[in-house]
Formats: C-alpha cells, sequence, structure tokens
C-alpha cells in the first residue's frame, strides 16, 4: 500500500522507477460541468426551442430575445444551448 501511495505522488523518490498519472477516460479536459451549469443549459435550451417552436423565430434571434430576458450575453447563451444538444443528441 505505501508503494502504491508513493506511486501516485509525484515525488523524486529514486527507489520507485514510476508514477501514476491521474486522467479523464473520456479524454476531456478540466473539471465535470456542475449540476446547476446542467440545470442552466436544459433551461435555456428549453426556453430557445419554444421560441422556435411557437413563434416561428430563427436560431439567432431566438438566442438574442434569451440572452435579453436572462442578462447573459448571446454567445454564452449560444455556448449553453449548443453543449445541451450536444449532449443531450439521442
Amino acid at each position: 500500500m505505501k508503494l502504491m501511495a508513493r506511486m501516485m505522488c509525484e515525488g523524486d523518490d529514486e527507489r520507485i522507477p514510476f508514477i501514476f498519472k491521474i486522467k479523464k477516460r473520456d479524454g476531456g479536459r478540466g473539471a465535470k460541468k456542475s449540476r446547476e451549469a446542467q440545470i442552466r443549459d436544459a433551461l435555456i435550451a428549453a426556453n430557445v426551442d419554444k421560441l422556435i417552436e411557437t413563434k416561428g423565430e430563427k436560431y439567432d434571434s431566438a438566442i438574442g430575445d434569451i440572452a435579453k430576458l436572462s442578462g447573459l450575453s448571446k454567445s454564452s447563451v449560444r455556448r449553453a444551448y449548443d453543449a445541451y444538444k450536444r449532449r443531450n443528441a439521442n
């Protein structure tokens, strides 16, 4: 156990020939999105979809309307909408 614990540390212990590096399995970078951010993205996507379906608005104008209503920038709304759609494209 002590050997495995030392292998996980990135110290300069000459007795241990290699170390374990912790990597994400999905190949992505950074931390996972928080639950709050996932819920926010879902709400943004639902509202953008609702504007597109009920009012017949185009994607860009729906993004702009939701950005005005939420107080977020257009790029933030677009990023949240696209990320949600990508994650839930089944």
